[in-house]
């Protein structure tokens, strides 16, 4: 896996009035996952994602649910000029929601990932990619999970850290780990393990950078999608053409109801 930037917060702007997506392009959403938008994104939902809300013990996160899955509904129904309640999904083995053909003559790929009370959503044409979002709890026994799924490797690096700083840097070695796996349409569990991510601290910019090598036709970026967050982006492109020559550019819009 290949490193190509760093988009950084500042990076999400307001989206035009009509967006297009084009061939070696990458569009990503950020939006807050509001409690009072609820009642309003239930009605998009399909029966079976109602279901799967109904399920959730917690109110906060079947109201993350609902809105995460409406908005992403809405936001296709701009690509594809489609009424947001009328898309199809079906899923991947290990859940990956994907669009029913009949609903894709653009061949979009997309994926989303919310964790606390912001999701983000990345979608582009023909060639699967992956996202992942974390919050950052400095409260949360990270250091368990490392040991658990990480390399030995990873998780000396961790520890070699100063202890402020290493939940920020368990957060992003997750989030390479998982949008890789997701892009790839793997089962996280079954492969965290099965590569190393490597960080490097890039004082300049305050950041993590992902520079280990995991596979010759992706490409990674690191994202700032606010304070307390960390997420990561996976772009697979095709075999034929090294990374190096992928022409990809990404841009970063900010959603609100009002725009939709």
């Amino acid at each position: 896996m290949t490193f190509k930037d760093r988009i950084d917060s500042s990076s999400w702007q307001i989206p035009p009035a009509n967006i297009s997506l084009k061939l070696a392009e990458v569009h990503l959403w950020r939006a807050s996952l509001l409690p009072e938008q609820t009642a309003e994104f239930w009605c998009l939902l399909s029966q079976d994602e109602q279901q799967r809300a109904e399920k959730f013990r917690q109110p906060k996160a079947q109201q993350w649910f609902i809105a995460a899955r409406g908005i992403l509904r809405l936001l296709l129904s701009r690509y594809l000029n489609c009424p947001p309640q009328a898309l199809a999904f079906t899923y991947g083995a290990h859940g990956k929601p994907m669009l029913q053909r009949s609903f894709n003559d653009l061949r979009l790929e997309f994926n989303l990932t919310h964790s606390g009370d912001l999701a983000l959503y990345a979608f582009t044409l023909e060639h699967p990619l992956g996202i992942d979002l974390e919050q950052i709890r400095p409260d949360f026994n990270y250091l368990a999970i490392a040991q658990r799924f990480f390399s030995a490797q990873e998780v000396a690096s961790l520890l070699s850290l100063p202890l402020a700083e290493q939940p920020t840097a368990f957060f992003q070695i997750w989030t390479a780990k998982e949008a890789y796996i997701k892009a790839e349409g793997g089962s996280v569990f079954a492969g965290l393990s099965q590569f190393e991510v490597k960080l490097l601290q890039i004082p300049a910019e305050n950041a993590w950078r992902i520079d280990q090598p995991i596979s010759d036709r992706c490409l990674l970026y690191t994202l700032n999608p606010g304070p307390d967050y960390v997420a990561s982006l996976v772009q697979t492109v095709p075999s034929n053409l090294p990374v190096t020559k992928q022409p990809i550019s990404v841009q970063c819009w900010q959603w609100s109801q009002i725009q939709s």
